[in-house]
């Protein structure tokens, strides 16, 4: 890995931007505000109609500026990696920021792993006037893993926590071998690239939040426990099957060749089963059935074995209800399974059972 100093890499920050105007400065003043300036601040623009380019231009010679027609974010991450001219590729959605200290714990931990494929690291979540929530991105207690995720992420791909697309920083070298992406779907970029990128090297985390993520209603698929978005539901079904073919095709270049094609996640299934109750008619899965789905969904807990057993006799019944419970009561169970948030506190009485299942071994349970 080329450094700019023994042992530290250099890091480009590449800005994402779609129609985001409003938030497009904040997004930049963080990105140029570093206390470990970056080697480039580079703004993709993709398509926007909004007053994004007319603000680019004031920025002069300190952001490097890629006007494209509007093609979806595959096409500005491809463009932008292009671009790069260092060791690491920060991709910071234009509606998001970095914490003022982000690059500089992002090369430590690069230099601590040099051959690391790419550092995540939390999000703390902001609206639109970028108030902090408390929550962050993935929601506790989900933690996001580390180390090598190949095995997890061809066994069980959708079910992996990961940090959206201002969560990651990845290896140059690594990008040269993932990109270019696909450019057909609208959502999932992020996706494809995070567990593609996880077949070619060793994941390192940074437990403190390094990026914040805004949700304020335009972001192009997010959820805030209120609603559910039924055709971006269907988007990920049918991306799901596509990434999984994608993951296939480049595990044996990265040193690892599946046995079999990877199993169906708990999250695919579930996601099948919500679309099959709710609108089986533009269901995206030709010869999906309730049983199909919720035995695929059993399958892959089974192989969870980052869940506790309470959690996964949890997820069981949950599918068991999405399965064969009134209809009337599946979106509150969508909501439930796709927006953490959502969920109510279990009863006490619950609680303490669950207590007394984790202690462990030789530990008073009072």
């Amino acid at each position: 890995m080329r450094t700019s100093a023994p042992g530290w890499p250099s890091i480009a920050i590449v800005v994402l931007n779609h129609d985001y105007a409003a938030y497009l400065p904040d997004a930049l003043a963080t990105a140029l505000d570093q206390t470990r300036p970056a080697h480039q601040v580079i703004a993709v623009d993709d398509g926007s109609t909004d007053d994004s380019r007319a603000l680019l231009r004031g920025y002069g010679d300190r952001v490097e500026v890629l006007l494209q027609p509007n093609r979806g974010q595959a096409a500005a991450i491809n463009a932008g990696a292009t671009r790069a001219r260092a060791d690491v590729v920060v991709f910071l959605d234009a509606d998001d920021a970095l914490e003022p200290h982000a690059l500089e714990r992002i090369a430590e931990a690069f230099a601590a792993l040099p051959d690391a494929a790419r550092v995540h690291y939390p999000m703390r979540v902001m609206d639109g006037a970028g108030r902090i929530s408390g929550e962050t991105r993935p929601p506790a207690p989900a933690r996001l893993p580390r180390g090598d995720q190949r095995a997890a992420v061809l066994a069980t791909p959708f079910d992996q926590p990961w940090a959206a697309m201002s969560g990651n920083a990845f290896s140059a070298a690594v990008l040269r071998r993932v990109l270019p992406l696909p450019e057909g779907p609208r959502v999932g970029a992020d996706w494809l690239l995070v567990h593609t990128s996880s077949l070619y090297g060793p994941v390192e985390r940074v437990d403190e939040p390094l990026a914040r993520y805004r949700v304020h209603g335009r972001n192009s698929y997010a959820l805030d426990g209120s609603h559910l978005d039924l055709p971006a539901l269907r988007a990920t079904i049918a991306f799901a099957g596509a990434g999984r073919a994608h993951l296939a095709r480049h595990a044996e270049e990265g040193g690892r060749t599946p046995a079999a094609p990877p199993l169906a996640s708990f999250s695919d299934a579930g996601n099948r089963l919500l679309s099959l109750r709710l609108d089986p008619a533009a269901h995206p899965v030709p010869g999906d059935t309730r049983l199909i789905t919720t035995r695929l969904g059993l399958r892959a807990l089974r192989h969870r074995r980052d869940l506790s057993l309470p959690r996964r006799l949890v997820f069981a019944a949950w599918l068991g209800a999405a399965a064969l419970g009134p209809r009337r009561f599946v979106p509150t169970l969508a909501l439930w399974f796709m927006h953490p948030a959502a969920r109510p506190a279990p009863p006490p009485g619950m609680t303490r059972v669950i207590r007394r299942l984790r202690a462990p071994a030789g530990r008073s349970r009072r």
